[in-house]
């Protein structure tokens, strides 16, 4: 039972978190992609092709002596809250658990998650308890659709194998991540009951482009307006829309009024949907403020959308980077909302400090009164 005295904690908490945009010093949000080597052959991603294109680039990455140096110079990134590492593929990176368990070491309170494609389930087993929470692995359809949208043969028994692998290993969790696309969205529904078989959680995200990421602004992923009313209707009858989501990874059966006023998830699902259609932002996001992207080179960027580079921590240590006069410009570019993206690594960190939530919870929870009503009256 939730007292009276922690919920008006709480409310406190969330009012300031609304009227008060973050600072700098607020950093609590960090994607590193330790390294671009990759074992899939996505269509709809090309990090792949990176080293494919220039085989001595991989050379170029941080080293673990230089990440080690990197964040123990820095007292902002040591606030890193949530840790998540991707790739490529992270589980390919020389020396992975050494990277993990300095990260570890220097926060051991900070839950660590790590995007996998799944190819490689002898090489998951460097992950332990004491050094990881999550693991998502991609899951894009059932054998054929899968198969066919990474591109390798036998894609699709690695991951069984993988997330076989990782469930073993106490104390991890791990599920599947499904990337919504245009030629795949219909296959949702199937993997979303392979989970229930597995008893597995299943989360997604919509397939995005991106110039210093992915690689791929040249690739179009066009949907139709009936084909993003479809994945609604499959979203709501799987109950997504339901879900009160608090946080990062956070997910509770009590709910009190103000995890309700500030779970992000329907204003989300909404938001992303009409993304794909239109194209535009219309809250204020933080990402180069209270989280950023940080590539195997050690480029910082805002997030893994934009493709402003703030600076280098081989050239420049973070906190300086951080701080300085060429991020407070890219912050200015993203308040102004000449960004837009549905980036589902940057955009639920800022959500919860957006009024429009909070509003748009109130309407919704006075809708579900109404209809409560009027069920009643029947």
């Amino acid at each position: 039972m939730i007292s009276f005295n922690d919920t008006i904690k709480n409310g406190g908490r969330v009012l300031r978190s609304v009227l008060f945009a973050p600072k700098p010093e607020d950093f609590f949000f960090l994607t590193f992609a330790i390294t671009y080597l990759c074992s899939s052959r996505c269509t709809m991603c090309n990090i792949w092709q990176k080293y494919k294109d220039d085989p001595h680039k991989n050379k170029e990455e941080l080293s673990v002596q230089e990440i080690r140096n990197a964040f123990n110079r820095s007292n902002i990134l040591k606030k890193a809250g949530i840790i998540l590492i991707g790739g490529g593929e992270p589980f390919l990176k020389r020396d992975f658990s050494d990277i993990i368990l300095f990260f570890k070491e220097l926060n051991p309170a900070v839950p660590i998650i790590i995007a996998t494609n799944g190819q490689n389930p002898g090489l998951t087993k460097q992950g332990n308890k004491d050094s990881i929470i999550y693991v998502g692995v991609s899951l894009d359809g059932m054998e054929e659709t899968h198969e066919r949208m990474r591109g390798i043969k036998g894609s699709y028994l690695n991951v069984l194998k993988t997330v076989e692998t990782i469930r073993n290993i106490e104390g991890i969790y791990t599920g599947f991540v499904f990337t919504f696309t245009p030629q795949n969205y219909r296959e949702f529904k199937s993997v979303l009951a392979l989970s229930k078989e597995m008893k597995l959680h299943v989360t997604f995200q919509f397939v995005q482009t991106s110039g210093h990421y992915y690689d791929n602004m040249e690739t179009h992923f066009d949907w139709t307006q009936e084909q993003i009313d479809e994945v609604r209707d499959i979203l709501q009858e799987t109950h997504y829309f339901d879900v009160i989501r608090k946080g990062f990874f956070i997910y509770g059966s009590r709910h009190t009024i103000i995890d309700r006023l500030m779970s992000y998830n329907r204003f989300f699902l909404e938001y992303v949907l009409e993304f794909q259609i239109h194209q535009r932002r219309n809250f204020d996001c933080y990402s180069g403020t209270h989280s950023c992207f940080l590539d195997p080179y050690g480029n910082v960027f805002p997030c893994i959308s934009l493709g402003k580079n703030i600076g280098n921590l081989r050239e420049q240590d973070f906190d300086a980077l951080w701080t300085s006069s060429s991020a407070s410009e890219i912050r200015k570019h993203i308040s102004q909302r000449q960004c837009h993206c549905c980036s589902f690594c940057d955009i639920p960190n800022s959500l919860p400090r957006n009024l429009s939530v909070i509003t748009s919870n109130v309407k919704n929870m006075l809708m579900s009164g109404k209809t409560l009503a009027i069920k009643n009256l029947k």
